[in-house]
């Protein structure tokens, strides 16, 4: 990735006594569609508020393009911010919703009259297809039709930087799709950076040009979209990214032995070489392919029960439960398991991926 476009260096940040960030760097690249993915309470929405100067850091500084922010107003930071919630004014219509930022006594001799703010409300109500609903109250259209009025709104002001937090998520299955494709063909029209807060992983991988994934107020890994499904360093991006995500299980290891569960798999005494030191504990990254069930229990296999299943298109993905441990396994829509089926468990070793358990990162692959 290019970098020195927008520059967290070395910020730290906490509410009372929870840190959210410590010593936290980052470098972003201009005009691309940035996610940022992790569970919630990670500092995902906390690091947009400190960038749009909504919070204050404690240390370090923030740059873009090379000038500090620190002593930069919010409103000369030219950074829109579209929020979950929307925040739009119910009493107003949607063209006075559009025209609000417009109106601030900052933008009143850039647009000084009606025509000048009805001009740019009518470029943005047709770049997003909303110019028929300009009269209406925003409380008297849908939530699909409110998320592009929200988004309109921070884009009339014609930003270097959009901040999206979580903009889908009152959307349902189908508003989504179409507009996380929405969403990228106006960052690609309008060239702008885009920084996109999401915990949904598929929606990072359709819409994304670089994904940041948080744990904890730290990154644990950012790469391209293919990257990190392909590559991740971490445990945690394994479990995240994926469609289904990797089950995550401890195992042992010993010879050129992988126990998991009751399960012994030998693998190659020429791939011994990549495992360094036995006596280390591991992780284990099991991919639906790598999972084979059976209704018969079979030599070598290990026993689970379904303990749930839902239909995603034509397949059916099972969850299942081993102990302590879940397994998501897809399989044919037509294989009629019950709940609470007993089945059994074996493993194929294609691309096995390995973790150390002390730090979560990647160790080898057989």
């Amino acid at each position: 990735m290019n970098k020195k476009y927008i520059n967290f260096n070395s910020i730290s940040k906490k509410y009372d006594d929870l840190q959210i960030f410590d010593n936290l760097s980052l470098e972003i690249e201009k005009s691309k569609y940035i996610c940022i993915v992790g569970p919630s309470g990670c500092g995902k929405t906390t690091l947009l508020r400190l960038l749009a100067g909504l919070e204050n850091i404690q240390s370090g500084n923030i740059e873009i393009n090379g000038v500090n922010l620190n002593k930069i107003s919010v409103i000369d930071r030219n950074i829109s911010f579209a929020f979950q919630n929307y925040a739009l004014y119910p009493h107003l219509t949607v063209f006075d919703n559009l025209a609000f930022p417009l109106k601030s006594k900052t933008r009143k001799q850039k647009y000084p009259n009606k025509e000048s703010i009805a001009k740019e409300v009518n470029a943005i109500s047709n770049l997003l297809e909303i110019n028929d609903l300009l009269d209406r109250k925003v409380n008297m259209i849908s939530g699909g039709q409110q998320q592009r009025t929200s988004l309109g709104r921070a884009l009339i002001t014609k930003p270097d930087i959009l901040l999206l937090d979580e903009p889908l998520t009152h959307l349902d299955a189908k508003l989504r799709y179409s507009t996380r494709i929405e969403l990228k063909k106006i960052q690609r029209l309008l060239n702008i950076s885009v920084l996109h807060v999401t915990h949904d992983q598929q929606e990072a991988l359709a819409v994304a040009d670089h994904i940041i994934i948080f744990e904890k107020g730290k990154i644990i890994q950012q790469d391209t979209p293919l990257n990190l499904l392909y590559n991740p360093n971490h445990y945690l991006v394994d479990k995240i990214i994926g469609d289904p995500p990797s089950s995550i299980l401890e195992c042992k290891i010993t010879d050129n032995k992988i126990q998991i569960f009751d399960t012994i798999i030998k693998f190659e005494n020429t791939k011994r070489d990549s495992i360094k030191n036995v006596s280390e504990k591991f992780y284990v990254s099991l991919k639906s392919k790598n999972i084979v069930i059976s209704e018969t229990k079979k030599e070598n296999s290990s026993v689970g029960e379904v303990y749930s299943y839902e239909v995603i298109g034509k397949e059916k993905q099972l969850i299942i439960k081993v102990g302590k441990f879940t397994l998501k396994h897809r399989t044919n829509i037509n294989y009629n398991y019950k709940i609470n089926q007993k089945i059994f468990i074996t493993f194929e070793t294609e691309n096995l991926r390995f973790y150390y358990k002390k730090n979560g990162k990647f160790a080898f692959t057989i």
